[in-house]
């Protein structure tokens, strides 16, 4: 079983997507957004949204101030659908539900009729295993495809993928990721709520993890959820809500540049932003049987395969992204991974 590594430090609060919210409370309610600033930094909503504000930013005042305009934004979106929003309570009787799943398949399962059963009706849940692949999905029918229902699916989603890691004390390694919207906020809001580049325009919300993981054995106890719950589903910030591996670390650091988009860094460079030497990188890495080279290519084969069954890019296009001198390189790399050609890969799935 792969070590946890606690040595890792916490990232910290995202200014960008504090500023990312807190813009659009102030479309929704001026007086409210001063509130948040005021209560939790002792600043204007003006200053706290200028992108050049450099102020402290503890990360308990970054969550409360999240997790207060992100109640504001979900309330914003449900009213004018003309249905109230999920509640708190309904967050907390939800988890309560799904604590005494056997598996995290169960779990999924019983979220899914939790959610049909809800007056508001805030979306319907699905799981579809393809192969090796599970893909979960939030369907949600919104008027609006704007920022304000970004922000409130974006949010479901995340919290949802932070809840199962948390209920099987496992990191779910995301695979790909899908948005039914345009491309509204920043990559380094969007990467610090799910750490992996987002493919938008697509038909459904939806993120895709290994399949294994379905019968993974929910290991939480219900005395475990008071914790949990006193800033679920908001908790963006809250790194303890599942150990996390250094795989997972530096996957998620990967995925971070990819959706900027920058290059990917190199080992020696990943080592140094870990704060440890490229030795202990190996060595660590090693002892949860994987290796730098076997991340990167795992993410890449992911982002290139969803790229190309989407049709968002020509391969040109979707080599240079990932950081490859040419498309030959790509295409080598890409039969080695999947052993058929970009081509014809994009063919098949068509």
């Amino acid at each position: 079983m792969p070590k946890h590594i606690a040595q890792v430090a916490p990232r910290r609060a995202s200014r960008a997507l504090l500023q990312t919210v807190l813009q659009q409370v102030r479309t929704i309610d001026v007086g409210e957004g001063e509130s948040i600033a005021c209560r939790c930094f002792g600043k204007t909503l003006d200053e706290v949204i200028d992108p050049h504000w450099v102020g402290p930013m503890p990360d308990d005042a970054f969550t409360d101030a999240f997790s207060a305009g992100m109640t504001l934004i979900v309330g914003r979106c449900a009213w004018r659908e003309g249905r109230p929003p999920m509640t708190r309570e309904e967050y907390g009787l939800l988890c309560h539900c799904v604590i005494t799943c056997r598996t995290l398949r169960d779990v999924i399962e019983r979220a899914a009729s939790f959610m049909r059963a809800l007056a508001s009706r805030p979306g319907r849940l699905t799981i579809e295993v393809i192969d090796d692949v599970a893909e979960f999905c939030i369907h949600t029918d919104y008027g609006v495809r704007d920022r304000i229902g970004l922000l409130t699916d974006l949010a479901g989603l995340a919290a949802f993928h932070r809840l199962f890691a948390w209920l099987i004390d496992a990191p779910v390694e995301l695979l790909s990721v899908r948005m039914c919207y345009p491309s509204l906020i920043g990559s380094r809001a969007s990467e610090f709520m799910i750490a992996h580049p987002i493919i938008f325009q697509a038909e459904t919300n939806a993120f895709r993890f290994a399949a294994s993981l379905l019968d993974r054995p929910v290991v939480r106890s219900p005395q475990q959820l008071i914790p949990l719950l006193r800033r679920f589903p908001f908790d963006v910030n809250d790194t303890q809500i599942a150990r996390d591996t250094l795989a997972n670390r530096v996957r998620s650091l990967m995925a971070a540049n990819l959706s900027q988009p920058k290059r990917i860094p190199t080992e020696r460079e990943m080592a140094e932003l870990l704060g440890i030497s490229l030795s202990t990188l190996k060595r660590r890495l090693q002892m949860e049987q994987a290796s730098y080279r076997s991340i990167r290519d795992a993410l890449l084969c992911a982002v290139a395969i969803e790229s190309l069954e989407s049709e968002r890019e020509s391969v040109a296009a979707l080599a240079a992204r990932l950081g490859f001198a040419d498309t030959g390189s790509f295409r080598h790399a890409f039969k080695r991974w999947t052993g058929r050609s970009p081509g014809r890969h994009r063919r098949a799935a068509l």
